[in-house]
């Protein structure tokens, strides 16, 4: 992937390196989104990566209890966790069944 985003040949490793950890990540911690943004050469010609995110799939935390605590409950999306009144996840519970909210997205 390194190869074919024509990252020059000096750099190639770092870059294939920030890719390879970037995807370790997304698929041991069950990762709904894994991104570097930005990833930079130094003047040195070191690959870096000034800041990354990653959305953790709440679906599978109890695979990983360790990132339970890492929960930003207070930017989460009230109404799609379904802590609202009416919200699809909370309906569904209530109801047993996807509701209709629920069946589109899916």
């Amino acid at each position: 992937m390194a190869r074919e985003g024509k990252a020059d040949a000096d750099i190639l490793e770092g870059v294939a390196d920030a890719l390879v950890a970037l995807y370790e990540v997304w698929l041991a911690e069950d990762a709904t989104l894994a991104e570097i943004n930005p990833l930079i050469v130094t003047p040195e010609r070191e690959v870096r990566a000034l800041d990354s995110k990653v959305s953790l799939d709440g679906n599978a935390l109890y695979r990983h209890p360790e990132n339970q605590s890492l929960s930003d409950s207070e930017n989460e999306d009230r109404w799609s966790a379904g802590e609202e009144e009416g919200g699809p996840v909370r309906q569904a519970r209530r109801h047993n069944r996807p509701s209709s909210a629920t069946a589109r997205a899916w």
